[in-house]
């Protein structure tokens, strides 16, 4: 039989980060709850796949989609809300916004403290030829963004897309 088809078939190499970053919000859990599902109020640039987002939407139950939204019927599905459970834990699991073929899974998880929330944020990924320092990168973001969603909460300071800092905004020109 004659094939047909070139074969072109290679190893990919395995790579796996997981990386817990925390930060403590001067609020009741149930308020950053909250703040956390509102996520343009402290997610965006740098941490979009596209300058030309538009939306984010975190649809907050399960199997709810989180979309990152670039026009009609345009975007990109960060992940899917596989745990919720108000006001203690959000997890998605999906790309979470990392090239190439991953798993990964994302977890907020919320605990009173003297003074407000503690704000657990932990990220496990593995995934075929990441980029080198993909988890550092990730490890930097995460803590910008719980930063921005501290702001966001016992501010009121939109921090997240359309109202990012200005080196943020630079970033995606």
């Amino acid at each position: 039989m004659e094939r047909t088809a070139e074969r072109n078939v290679r190893v990919a190499r395995v790579d796996a980060f997981d990386l817990r970053n925390a930060v403590t919000v001067g609020a009741r859990p149930e308020k950053v709850f909250d703040c956390l599902l509102d996520i343009t109020g402290w997610w965006g640039s740098p941490y979009l796949m596209s300058r030309d987002a538009v939306d984010i939407v975190l649809e907050p139950r399960p199997g709810g989609r989180v979309v990152e939204v670039w026009g009609t019927d345009e975007g990109c599905q960060w992940g899917t809300v596989t745990g919720i459970q108000r006001p203690r834990l959000l997890e998605i699991t999906g790309t979470i916004g990392i090239d190439g073929p991953v798993l990964a899974v994302q977890r907020f998880e919320l605990e009173p403290v003297d003074g407000g929330t503690r704000v657990s944020m932990s990220l496990r990924a593995v995934g075929a030829d990441l980029p080198e320092g993909t988890g550092d990168t990730y490890e930097q973001g995460s803590g910008d963004l719980l930063g921005r969603l501290k702001v966001f909460t016992e501010r009121g300071e939109r921090q997240g897309l359309g109202h990012e800092p200005e080196w943020a905004r630079n970033l995606h020109r």
